[in-house]
């Protein structure tokens, strides 16, 4: 009974959510490990939202990888005591705004070395910054170190990180990093070219 009450309320939250974002959704429940079941149910065209305190590093970063690599889906990655109500109120509408905390708009920031993957990363990243009316900053990386990742983040003050998942090591290193940057980590479907990816909110 619990566990049903706990479903109708996320299906409701999901409900309310969508019917502010108007987007069409469906909401499934499934048996097993939830952040495993959640990955093996994912497609190419889904975006996973996982928040840390569901898993240890470990588990999140399995599912992480099972979901970027093997279906190649992208995960949004929110670390404990991070929030996202507020990511992207710049670009809303103002009814959405009013109710909305007042903060200063914070950049979507791109981890890019220089490659076609990076640097398709950054264009991403740059045309969801012009969607959300949010400021764009590139963040120049030169190998796989999550703590200078996050460190260049930090100094830029980003609201959210966009990242390939190719660029990640071992299966902690997406979660370490959301919790060191202390912001959302996007982490793109690994070996696939995200441009052209952005979907046209304004005609939906």
């Amino acid at each position: 009974r619990d566990m049903r009450a706990q479903a109708e309320t996320a299906r409701r939250v999901l409900q309310r959510a969508a019917a502010e974002a108007h987007v069409d959704w469906s909401f499934d429940v499934a048996r097993g490990h939830p952040l495993a079941s959640l990955a093996a149910s994912a497609t190419s065209e889904d975006t996973i939202v996982i928040r840390s305190p569901e898993g240890t590093p470990g588990e999140i970063g399995r599912a992480v990888r099972s979901a970027t690599h093997e279906v190649r889906a992208d995960v949004l990655l929110v670390a404990r005591g991070i929030g996202v109500s507020g990511l992207f109120a710049a670009g809303t509408s103002h009814a959405t705004r009013r109710h909305s905390a007042v903060r200063t708009a914070q950049p979507v920031v791109a981890a890019d070395d220089g490659s076609s993957i990076g640097q398709a990363c950054s264009g991403f990243a740059e045309a969801l910054a012009a969607r959300a009316g949010l400021p764009f900053y590139r963040l120049p990386i030169t190998g796989s170190d999550m703590a200078e990742i996050a460190a260049a983040a930090r100094r830029a003050n980003a609201g959210l990180i966009v990242i390939n998942a190719e660029r990640l090591g071992s299966d902690e290193d997406a979660a370490r990093l959301s919790a060191a940057a202390g912001c959302p980590l996007l982490l793109l479907g690994a070996g696939r070219d995200p441009r052209g990816t952005i979907i046209n909110t304004e005609s939906q």
